[in-house]
């Protein structure tokens, strides 16, 4: 989740992977001497700020924050937490942190695939807890410390990235993306 980055904005060679899923990651793909596995439950008692420490994360240095996956299995007010940390560290910093939308707010579409998904995640036991439109979010980005916030849309991405492709690969809806800064 969290990668302490240098003055030039370039990532350093130390990457955090802040998970509870962290012993899957190790399973499946090994462990670099670059990456340090920090496996914490954000709705436990675990003190993930203090994990990350304890890993070697330096806060007067940029970090570069990737939190894909997260928020929609976190209570609001976890993810709200989560960003009064963040918001903490070294300015400059960047966060990238993905969030479900609320249904009346996708695609009639993507409705379908997303409301599937959201079955399975409930059947897994890791049922989806959290939602936030996109003005909710920045506003939430914003409320808990972060100069700057803005969120994207996955249409906007795919507009962005994935425009005149021949195999018709886009990203799917449902999702949207905060872009916050310190």
């Amino acid at each position: 989740m969290a990668s302490s980055c240098q003055d030039s904005g370039v990532p350093s060679n130390k990457i955090m992977l802040l998970d509870t899923a962290s012993l899957y990651f190790r399973a499946f793909f090994g462990v670099p001497d670059s990456l340090r596995l920090v496996p914490v439950d954000f709705e436990a008692a675990d003190d993930w700020w203090q994990a990350l420490l304890d890993a070697g994360l330096d806060t007067n240095a940029k970090a570069l924050v990737s939190s894909s996956g997260v928020s929609m299995y976190i209570t609001k007010e976890a993810t709200s937490d989560t960003l009064r940390r963040l918001a903490g560290l070294a300015p400059g910093s960047t966060v990238i942190m993905t969030f479900m939308l609320p249904l009346d707010l996708v695609d009639e579409a993507d409705r379908p695939g997303l409301e599937a998904a959201a079955r399975g995640a409930q059947a897994a036991g890791t049922p989806w807890l959290s939602f936030y439109a996109p003005d909710e979010m920045a506003t939430l980005a914003r409320d808990t410390g972060f100069t700057h916030a803005e969120t994207t849309s996955t249409a906007d991405l795919t507009r962005r990235y994935l425009a005149g492709r021949t195999d018709g690969l886009n990203a799917a809806g449902g999702e949207a993306i905060l872009i916050a800064r310190t």
